[in-house]
């Protein structure tokens, strides 16, 4: 069948097949069929009134036709090429044709519905935040996993890209007010999609994969529904996986630490939650991973940090006599000197705060305990490596720690005095005279 001449004889043709007063999709096959090269016919489908239809007959066709569904997506995905009026047109529709769709146990229908989406919301920010408004990132999460084993790098790239795009308006539109809540099931699985696609996607699809878990993450609101669902141990293992990527490929650290360092911060707000310290307690059996690592279980300097966020946050809520223990019997400081001087040596300043700040809580207790962390025989260099950094954050850690060990603690102001007296003598040379003050309370011999 040719095609009608004019915008008002074709929107009747069109009317007809969306109605389903025809079978006859003959229509809609050349259109299909002619807009993927010629232009004249693009521009004809990106009127409003047409792209109007095109998504009526979507929706309306569906359940009875995926073939005349499939031709009205082509249409629409091949009007959005090159368009940004039409995308916008289409966004101001809406995409509540497009959520059954991706949904469709009809796999060709739902890749299709992705290439669609993609034409679409390719540099367009209203139509990715229209997408995320009509909560189309919750269809393409579940995609996704479904789609986990499709071993197709590009068709991976470009379903990863979009969800991207779409997720990347959360916070525009939490800012508006809008609801950018995910249902704990779809949160779940989120959380879970890095490390269910990363034995076969390359290196960027696994980054954009995080930054889209990161960009739910950060926010406050979802590290406490993290929390009350208990699913940090979902968050601990994409710490995991950057690290993991990380030791395979030495490349991989200039895009890969940020995001562990991303990570690792939002693992130690997460445990600084007021709920964390009800639903995680030291008999926890990944909290008890957690101190496995800190005591030197095989990890690296960084996995060790990590832990000292997140338990070091937990025992902010225990009582003196737990954290007495974890020392005492626990011993969970010794191998701590060790790596922070190891960690001086690699001048990772994440690990040196975190260690450090750590450490400073294992001392809270009493003059005794304080006594026993202080017993170490790298206790001294580490501390001398600390106070003599370069980054005056660490060097402010380093001189918390040695204020902290030498608290009340006759023993510990003796073993590290020498210390003391010479930070002492450098600020006062240097003329400074805050951390001078410091220490005179802290160390004083």
């Amino acid at each position: 069948m040719a095609l009608p001449d004019g915008i008002d004889d074709l929107q009747t043709t069109l009317q007809t097949i969306c109605t389903g007063r025809t079978k006859d999709c003959s229509v809609l096959q050349n259109l299909a069929t002619s807009s993927r090269s010629d232009q004249s016919i693009r521009l004809t489908l990106a009127q409003p009134a047409i792209l109007r239809i095109l998504t009526l007959t979507v929706t309306h066709t569906l359940r009875d036709s995926t073939v005349t569904a499939s031709l009205a997506l082509r249409c629409i995905g091949n009007a959005c090429i090159d368009n940004n009026d039409a995308r916008s047109a289409v966004s101001a529709v809406g995409f509540g044709w497009a959520s059954p769709c991706v949904a469709s146990q009809d796999q060709e229908l739902s890749w299709l519905t992705v290439k669609v989406l993609y034409n679409i919301c390719s540099d367009h920010d209203g139509a990715q935040q229209q997408c995320f408004e009509d909560q189309i990132h919750c269809d393409l999460i579940q995609l996704c996993i479904a789609r986990k084993d499709v071993n197709v790098p590009q068709e991976r790239s470009l379903l990863v890209d979009l969800l991207f795009w779409i997720t990347g308006q959360r916070d525009k539109i939490l800012a508006a007010g809008g609801d950018v809540a995910l249902p704990g099931d779809l949160l779940r699985c989120l959380l879970i999609l890095p490390n269910e696609y990363s034995p076969s996607s390359d290196l960027e699809d696994l980054a954009t994969l995080l930054e889209i878990c990161l960009s739910f993450i950060r926010d406050p609101n979802v590290q406490s529904q993290i929390v009350h669902l208990r699913f940090v141990q979902d968050v601990w293992q994409l710490f995991n996986l950057c690290e993991f990527t990380i030791s395979l490929n030495a490349d991989a650290g200039e895009i890969m630490l940020p995001l562990s360092t991303s990570l690792m911060w939002c693992l130690s707000d997460i445990a600084a939650d007021d709920r964390f310290s009800q639903l995680y307690s030291l008999d926890d059996p990944w909290v008890q991973v957690l101190c496995n690592e800190i005591r030197g279980g095989g990890s690296g300097d960084r996995h060790i940090a990590a832990a000292c966020q997140v338990v070091g946050n937990l025992i902010r809520t225990l009582s003196e006599e737990q954290v007495a223990d974890l020392v005492v019997m626990g011993r969970l400081h010794e191998h701590l000197w060790v790596r922070l001087t190891r960690s001086a040596e690699l001048c990772d300043p994440d690990v040196q705060h975190s260690i450090a700040g750590f450490l400073v809580q294992l001392s809270r207790p009493s003059a005794a305990v304080r006594d026993i962390i202080g017993q170490s025989e790298h206790a001294g260099t580490a501390l001398s490596t600390l106070c003599a950094s370069k980054v005056e954050p660490i060097r402010q850690d380093g001189m918390r720690l040695l204020r902290a060990l030498g608290k009340d603690c006759a023993v510990n102001q003796e073993r590290f005095g020498a210390l003391a007296a010479s930070l002492r003598e450098k600020d006062r040379t240097s003329g400074t005279t805050s951390d001078a003050l410091m220490l005179d309370s802290a160390a004083a011999v």
